[in-house]
């Protein structure tokens, strides 16, 4: 879709509440997903044509233009984040607890794979490393197979 020029695909995040009930599916589901994201990113990491710059903008820039909008972006992330906040809750996290904690645990769950957010021409080789060892994190977790 990408090299088309057409919009990525996406799935809106479901209240905790409808997916509460399925999560050893979503997990399934989950584990497909890290399989292919690993699988297309090591693709694009050993693309001979990803050695021109002018090929690594013009996957930039592709990719920028396939994303949803800002706005919908960020109705997704709103999504997402109650979506957590209720599963922690159901799961008997005390969230009002220790603020410090969570973060910490947010941050070691997800490390940083692009600081600032911006992917370049310059920087997408090592976004894309960067992603593929978080990928490798989770694919080698029991918990997510």
């Amino acid at each position: 879709r990408m090299k088309k020029g057409e919009p990525f695909l996406t799935l809106p995040y479901k209240p905790y509440e409808e997916d509460k009930k399925n999560l050893n599916i979503l997990r399934k589901h989950a584990h497909d997903d890290f399989l292919y994201l690993k699988k297309r990113t090591v693709e694009y990491l050993n693309d001979p044509d990803l050695q021109s710059k002018e090929k690594r903008t013009e996957l930039v820039n592709q990719m920028n233009h396939s994303r949803p909008p800002p706005k919908q972006r960020d109705a997704m992330a709103k999504d997402l984040s109650h979506w957590f906040k209720d599963y922690l809750v159901d799961a008997g996290y005390f969230i009002e607890d220790s603020p410090h904690l969570y973060k910490q645990m947010i941050m070691t769950a997800f490390p940083p794979v692009n600081e600032g957010g911006e992917v370049s021409a310059e920087n997408i080789e090592q976004v894309a490393i960067n992603y593929t060892r978080v990928l490798n994190k989770y694919l080698a977790n029991d918990e997510v197979a």
